[in-house]
C-alpha cells in the first residue's frame, strides 16, 4: 500500500461502483432475501453481507456452496433472474455527495477513474442515468479481466489505462473484497463506511463515513486546499 513519502504525489482516485458511488447493495440484498424465501432459504444477516461485492459468478457459486437441501437448488438461469442487478432505480441510488467529491476531483485536475466487478451496460446506464459520465477518464469493468475482486487484476488493468504506478493512486472501496483486491494491487485505500451488513474493512488505511470525509482525507493526502 501507498506509503507516507509516495502519498504526496497521488495523481488519481479509482472509485468502486457498487456501494460507494450508489447504494446498490441494500436493493439486490432486498431482492435477494426475497427470492431466498420463495425457496425456503434462511440465512443469517452474516451469510447475507458474505454476498456484498461478489461478482455474479462467485455469488452464485457461493449460493450454490450453501443451499440448505430444504428444497431443490433452482437453475443457473432462475437464480440470476430472482437475484438480478436492481438497474431500475439508478437516480434512486446515488451515494450523497458523489458529484461533490467528483467536482473537486475534476478542479484539482485529478484523474478518476471506475473498477467495478459490474459489466458495463451497468456501469454506462448508471453514469448515463445520473448525468455524471462526463467525470470519468477510465472505466474499468468485470468484463475486463478474467480473475474477479479479491483478485488485483481490475486494478491492474485500471492503473494500465490510467499510466500510473500503484503509489500514485487512491482507492474508495466499501466490501471485503473489494478492499483486499486494491491491497493485493498495493494501492493505498479508503473505505466508505457500512453500517448495516457485518463487512469487515479494517485492513483499509482509513475508514470514512461520507464522501464528504472521503474528499477531506484526500484532500490532505494530496495536499489540497478544500477551498478549491
Amino acid at each position: 500500500m501507498g506509503t507516507d513519502q509516495g502519498i504526496k504525489i497521488m495523481k488519481a482516485v479509482i472509485f468502486d461502483m457498487d456501494g460507494v458511488l450508489i447504494d446498490s447493495e441494500a436493493l439486490h440484498l432486498y431482492d435477494f432475501r426475497v427470492f431466498l424465501q420463495k425457496h425456503n432459504q434462511n440465512l443469517t444477516n452474516d451469510e447475507l453481507s458474505e454476498f456484498v461485492g461478489l461478482d455474479a459468478k462467485t455469488f452464485i457459486g457461493h449460493l450454490q456452496e450453501i443451499w440448505k437441501p430444504v428444497s431443490p437448488l433452482p437453475s443457473i438461469e432462475e437464480i440470476k433472474e430472482g437475484c438480478k442487478y436492481p438497474s431500475d432505480s439508478f437516480q434512486d441510488m446515488l451515494v450523497p455527495h458523489v458529484r461533490f467529491i467528483l467536482s473537486h476531483l475534476k478542479k484539482n485536475n485529478i484523474k478518476i477513474a471506475i473498477a467495478s466487478s459490474s459489466p458495463y451496460n451497468i456501469i454506462y446506464k448508471m453514469l448515463s442515468i445520473n448525468d455524471i459520465d462526463s467525470y470519468f477518464d477510465v472505466i474499468v469493468s468485470g468484463n475486463d479481466v478474467q480473475a474477479k475482486k479479491p483478485s488485483p487484476d481490475i486494478y491492474f488493468e485500471t492503473l494500465k489505462r490510467l499510466e500510473l504506478p500503484s503509489n500514485d493512486c487512491i482507492v474508495i472501496e466499501d466490501s471485503l473484497v473489494g478492499i483486499q483486491a486494491a491491497i493485493n494491487a498495493r494501492l493505498y485505500v479508503i473505505a466508505l463506511k457500512e453500517n448495516r451488513f457485518s463487512v469487515d474493512q479494517s485492513k483499509a488505511d482509513c475508514i470514512v463515513n461520507d464522501l464528504i470525509e472521503a474528499w477531506i482525507q484526500i484532500a490532505h493526502i494530496f495536499d489540497l486546499s478544500m477551498l478549491d
